[in-house]
């Protein structure tokens, strides 16, 4: 006799993340495919613009204010799982360690350069106390940290702290009214008192710390039009020619532009990156350099712009940090300290996800460093206040900063 059980392929029952065996099955509610709970849960930690984007068909979704919890469960698809005999349930080779800090000393323990940090924190009450979510960071050389983010999805913050944590400064703006995106705001210093910022719905802005000011521009005033799938993604500045890149993308496109401002926010041009790009969520400008993180391939990139910041002539790739991951790796941040790139990767593993911090060579095809940073960070700066040169990473909600001291250089130290 026939079986009555639905006939379901493996690669439906596959997490097209982790590629395993769908464990506590969530589904999409549109495009209808199914990802871990474990593995939703890490990509939503893993990115500060509250979009997801499907791994298979590459719908974009707003994260629920519920996070993982505003997915369904796919209830049948569980079932049906757990039904399966035990001996199908086939599990990669992935290495089992007591603790995920263990598994990194251990790695380091094998003859990598390993480069240690001098770690200091600091706790940002007003953030927690609110429930504001942070996605963005920078510093200038005066001891000012300014944090950015969201309060609701109609509204921003910026916040100025010093190096003790204490808020010197807070304002509440006002983001795009019917927007189907929230108020993520991105910032850099343009200057030592002004903060260049970009806010996911469809604004680029300058913030004035001295009098508080804030001037922004629409996209849709600039354009004539700005389509509602269209959102921005991150900003940048060139200090050097006072300009403001700003990331842009559209929902379901493919490839991204970035625009290019003056400091006057007058619009200058759009700078086409090539289509290996297909998610620009975080990037850093250094002299004709430009770093790259994209959020949807999990992939960094270097490319080398011409003078007038209108092309780029050169592609190259940062390496990855995969023997020391136990998970799946995803790029959060990059920032330049002491001259050389440093990348923020996740390595996310059901809901114990880590951070690693990567040191790169100057073209990012070697690995120089690699420090275990904790478990939460979604965004970093570099700071160098005093003649001493920091690393400073940002938390989601937590209200936490994690600062890195980078000792002087020596030869290879190897554990």
């Amino acid at each position: 006799m026939a079986s009555s059980k639905p006939f379901h392929s493996e690669e439906e029952l596959t997490c097209p993340f982790c590629s395993r065996r769908l464990r506590e099955p969530k589904i999409l509610p549109d495009c209808l495919h199914r990802i871990c709970r474990y593995c939703l849960a890490g990509l939503i930690r893993a990115t500060p613009t509250n979009l997801l984007l499907c791994l298979i068909c590459e719908t974009e979704y707003v994260v629920p204010e519920q996070g993982v919890d505003g997915f369904k469960t796919d209830v049948r698809m569980a079932e049906i799982i757990k039904s399966l005999p035990k001996e199908q349930l086939s599990q990669p080779n992935i290495p089992q360690t007591h603790g995920r800090r263990e598994h990194y000393q251990n790695q380091l323990s094998e003859g990598t350069v390993h480069g240690l940090l001098e770690e200091s924190s600091v706790s940002i009450d007003m953030i927690t106390a609110n429930g504001w979510k942070i996605c963005g960071i920078a510093n200038n050389n005066q001891g000012t940290m300014v944090l950015s983010g969201e309060v609701h999805e109609e509204r921003s913050v910026i916040i100025s702290i010093d190096t003790q944590g204490r808020v010197i400064h807070h304002r509440e703006l006002d983001a795009e009214r019917g927007s189907r995106y929230p108020a993520k705001f991105f910032c850099d210093f343009l200057s030592e008192l002004e903060v260049a910022t970009a806010c996911l719905s469809g604004q680029v802005g300058i913030y004035n710390l001295r009098n508080k000011i804030y001037n922004y521009r629409r996209m849709a005033d600039i354009f004539g039009i700005w389509p509602d799938n269209r959102y921005l993604t991150c900003v940048a500045v060139d200090r050097a020619n006072c300009l403001i890149l700003v990331g842009a993308k559209f929902q379901h496109g493919l490839g991204t532009d970035i625009f290019v401002f003056n400091k006057h926010l007058d619009f200058l041009h759009t700078l086409v990156l090539p289509e290996v790009v297909q998610h620009n969520g975080g990037m850093v400008v250094d002299n004709d350099k430009l770093l790259v993180c994209d959020r949807k391939t999990h992939r960094s990139f270097i490319f080398t712009m011409d003078q007038g910041r209108k092309m780029i002539r050169k592609t190259e790739e940062f390496a990855k940090p995969e023997r020391f991951v136990t998970g799946q790796l995803s790029i959060a941040s990059a920032c330049i300290a002491g001259n050389s790139p440093f990348l923020l990767w996740a390595d996310i593993k059901e809901e114990d996800s880590c951070w690693l911090l990567t040191k790169y060579t100057k073209d990012g095809s070697e690995i120089q460093q690699v420090n275990f940073v904790g478990n939460d960070g979604l965004a970093m700066c570099s700071s160098k206040i005093a003649g001493v040169e920091k690393i400073n990473i940002a938390t989601s909600v937590l209200g936490k900063v994690y600062s890195y001291a980078l000792l002087p250089q020596v030869d290879h130290v190897y554990l």
